[in-house]
């Protein structure tokens, strides 16, 4: 017996390929931010977390600016069940949440690693730190931990308000007060089909398309 597998060809790289090219604009993060949510929304609804949100788990299917994203790699997701705490850490170290770093995390960990993609791409860093490759493992986790992103006006020079309070939710530290995937595509910074590249306001309006 022979098992076949058909699968997409994936031929325009990954987010991280996109990225060493120069950073993206604020609609391309919130088009970016649009997929991977509703990913999240829909793993999280069969109850599985991903565990691994990074710029090289997300292939675009073609080289076109505005193709679709496939999400790869599901080889550290787990299952989990509503209302339970879990503790192994899984993941890569700069994208983790502080509550996976300290061993008492849900689903929502997935969503901080959303918000430090988020900010990798419009910032060219990590929200934690400059450089991530010359830091040991506990060094990395101890600046999650203690360092505060950075939501200055001079950081967020050209940028709309909006993104910004859309990342400070989504990097919010405490679980609690962060939004779960789906309600966060319901944030008009994802929701609008015409994000704003200025620092002027997005309208806001409820998503005409709506997720899982």
């Amino acid at each position: 017996a022979q098992v076949h597998l058909g699968m997409d060809v994936c031929s325009g790289g990954t987010i991280f390929d996109r990225l060493r090219a120069g950073r993206y604009t604020e609609r391309q993060v919130a088009n970016v931010l649009r997929s991977v949510l509703r990913m999240l929304a829909q793993c999280h609804s069969k109850g599985v977390i991903f565990m691994d949100v990074k710029a090289d788990n997300f292939l675009y299917l073609t080289n076109d600016p505005s193709s679709v994203l496939k999400a790869i790699d599901f080889g550290l997701a787990q299952r989990f069940e509503r209302g339970q705490v879990y503790s192994q850490r899984r993941g890569t170290p700069a994208y983790m949440s502080p509550e996976l770093i300290l061993q008492a995390y849900d689903e929502k960990c997935d969503v901080w690693s959303a918000g430090v993609l988020a900010w990798q791409l419009l910032h060219g860093r990590f929200p934690h730190t400059e450089d991530v490759v010359s830091m040991g493992l506990q060094e990395v986790w101890q600046r999650i931990l203690k360092v505060e992103p950075d939501f200055g006006a001079a950081q967020w020079e050209g940028y709309s308000d909006d993104a910004r309070d859309f990342l400070r939710a989504l990097l919010q530290r405490d679980p609690e007060r962060r939004p779960s995937a789906s309600s966060a595509l319901d944030h008009h910074t994802v929701c609008t089909q015409n994000n704003t590249e200025s620092r002027s306001h997005a309208q806001s309006h409820q998503c005409a398309e709506r997720h899982d």
